[in-house]
């Protein structure tokens, strides 16, 4: 995590030319293939992975039972799904009202998608080498 943070600060500025072309052919797809892609985009996000995988190590290392180790992984998932679900729920609910306000949060992300990607992962990666470095030092 910390390497893809260095990465994303030495890239520059955004490549937002290249972005708005592809948010644009989403615009035009239909509801089967933009739904099918929305699905499939989380599973190959390495960030994603990364930070998954630490999750679930970090329960499964906890031994805390089945049943509370079960509750600990839903919680996870929906943690990770709350980004698909807040905004389907927001435009079930008031769509006309919502598509305004989902344009406005999407403007924003898009402005500021490369600060987003880089402190993230800079956080979770500097939580990550520091648990592992604390997991070093405790196992002597």
């Amino acid at each position: 995590m910390l390497l893809m943070a260095a990465l994303q600060w030495r890239s520059g500025a955004n490549n937002d030319e290249s972005l708005n072309r592809r948010l644009q052919a989403l615009d035009f797809s239909g509801t089967g293939r933009v739904f099918g892609l929305g699905v499939m985009m989380p599973l190959f996000g390495a960030k994603n992975l990364i930070v998954y995988t630490a999750c679930l190590s970090l329960i499964a290392k906890e031994r805390v039972g089945a049943v509370n180790s079960l509750l600990a992984m839903f919680a996870v998932l929906l943690i990770f799904s709350i980004q698909m679900l807040i905004p389907i729920a927001l435009y079930a609910a008031v769509s006309e009202r919502a598509a305004r306000a989902l344009a406005s949060i999407q403007n924003w992300v898009l402005k500021h998608n490369r600060a987003i990607s880089l402190w993230v992962s800079l956080v979770v990666g500097l939580f990550l080498f520091s648990k592992g470095l604390i997991d070093l030092w405790l196992a002597r």
